[in-house]
């Protein structure tokens, strides 16, 4: 009798891990789907249901990532206080990790956008210098050239804010993935 019970409840320990370990798989398989069907929408200029995709996500699975995907999304659709609001839960939300550049590149902007320049040209300042240690994308010199300036192209500096965090996000993920690529796999602990 006491063998059986043992039995009995090893089995139900069993289970009831088995089940957590699911329940985990699915959120992470809900957050990964709502991830990649937000950044289709967002290259194809369907920001709101990009938006709306990013924050499913992080519905699923609080990360910076997802709410700093969502910032983007909401940037694009010209509503700063959101976009304001949604990097200050992705700054809140953990380690920052591959997110870093785009949560900090897209507070210049926003800073920028309102007419806050030289809160702007600070942050600006912290994003090109992480990036130079970290990255060093081809188009750095242009921004930098306009921090140093103090003069920014504010369409250009979004044009390559979104290039440049882009193209170090889709490295960092093929990184990831495979195991191969231009950086070292832990190079993504990034920030200040």
């Amino acid at each position: 009798m006491r063998g059986s019970r043992k039995i009995l409840g090893l089995g139900i320990l069993g289970f009831v891990f088995l089940m957590v370990a699911c329940s985990s798989t699915s959120t992470f398989n809900t957050y990964e789907r709502d991830i990649v069907t937000g950044k289709q929408l967002l290259r194809q200029g369907e920001y709101s249901e990009a938006r709306d995709a990013f924050l499913k996500a992080s519905t699923a699975d609080k990360r910076p990532e997802a709410l700093a995907l969502a910032a983007t999304a909401t940037y694009e659709l010209n509503d700063l206080q959101a976009t304001a609001q949604y990097l200050a839960e992705a700054e809140r939300a953990g380690k920052p990790g591959t997110s870093y550049f785009r949560i900090t590149g897209y507070k210049a902007l926003v800073l920028f956008k309102e007419g806050k320049k030289e809160e702007g040209l600070k942050v600006l300042g912290d994003y090109i210098q992480v990036f130079a240690k970290v990255y060093n994308p081809d188009t750095l010199p242009e921004v930098e050239y306009m921090w140093k300036k103090g003069t920014v192209d504010l369409p250009r500096l979004e044009q390559l804010i979104a290039q440049q965090v882009t193209k170090y996000e889709n490295v960092m993920d093929w990184t990831a993935k495979t195991n191969t690529g231009p950086l070292d796999r832990n190079a993504g602990a990034i920030g200040p």
